[in-house]
């Protein structure tokens, strides 16, 4: 039932069918709409992704439990099966050509989350294409800038930052780095290293 309404939608989308109100919208529309979107919004993700078409997917960004003991509804967030599961959810993600965005950080008492949770996405199939660190906080001077959990501790360090894995199943599937990425602001940067490409200006 459900990759038969996943493959309804994707169909729908595909031919040029757009989002508008009135009545270009006829009752099917609504019924594939009502229905995908009430799924999207409260199936296992496991599950979810084992119902979609293979191939329909090109681009996951997901910033999943860590398994801290966190509380998310009716998650449990202190599974002992944690690194399998993890290793489940990637399998599903199925597209040879697709991006799947990892978003993971570690905590001051279990740093090696991340790399526990890279390692599932690798053992699943996937390879490691890029590696973006979010700074979430940013110390000029005497301000800081953005957020993070705060420490009470005379032990750690707080963690002011997560990684983001950018992961595909070659390594080598194309990015429109021009459009994603920052103007140098120092242009010494272009000619010091005969990337020509990189001068936009500054916005």
């Amino acid at each position: 039932m459900l990759k038969d309404v996943t493959a309804r939608l994707l169909t729908e989308w595909r031919s040029g069918w757009t989002f508008k109100k009135g009545s270009d919208i006829s009752a099917v529309h609504w019924s594939v709409v009502k229905t995908f979107f009430k799924w999207a919004f409260s199936t296992d993700c496991v599950a979810g992704l084992d119902s979609l078409p293979d191939n329909s997917v090109a681009c996951v960004v997901t910033s999943h439990p860590y398994n801290i003991g966190l509380k998310y509804g009716a998650h449990d967030d202190n599974r002992s099966d944690y690194p399998e599961w993890m290793r489940s959810v990637c399998v599903g993600i199925k597209r040879d050509n697709g991006h799947f965005f990892l978003q993971v950080g570690g905590i001051a008492k279990n740093p090696t989350i991340s790399w526990l949770v890279l390692s599932m996405a690798l053992a699943a199939g996937f390879v490691i294409q890029n590696q973006i660190v979010w700074a979430k906080s940013v110390t000029v001077g005497n301000e800081s800038h953005g957020h993070f959990k705060p420490l009470n501790s005379d032990r750690f360090l707080n963690q002011t930052y997560e990684f983001i894995f950018h992961l595909t199943k070659t390594g080598k599937v194309p990015v429109d780095r021009l459009a994603v990425g920052v103007p140098f602001a120092d242009k010494t940067n272009i000619a010091r290293f005969d990337h020509e490409g990189d001068d936009r200006g500054v916005s």
